[in-house]
């Protein structure tokens, strides 16, 4: 019974995306693009040599980077 369940679990979890595009897709059509009913995903950015990395970020996150001197990410 217990085995069962656990297949039918991975069955039910979407593919894990093999690329940036892929993710980005995924995540846009998901209930992780929108928080409180607004927008919370931003998109994909691409900072040449370090790589890329989604973005989430709500309206008010938003506005408190841009009054902000320092920003550091993780």
């Amino acid at each position: 019974m217990e085995n069962s369940m656990y297949k039918r679990r991975r069955l039910a979890q979407p593919a894990l995306p093999t690329s940036q595009d892929d993710a980005d897709a995924v995540v846009r059509s998901s209930r992780y693009s929108q928080l409180d009913g607004e927008e919370f995903y931003r998109g994909v950015v691409d900072a040449e040599l370090d790589g890329s990395a989604l973005v989430f970020a709500s309206r008010k996150q938003l506005q408190m980077l841009e009054t902000g001197s320092d920003i550091y990410f993780d």
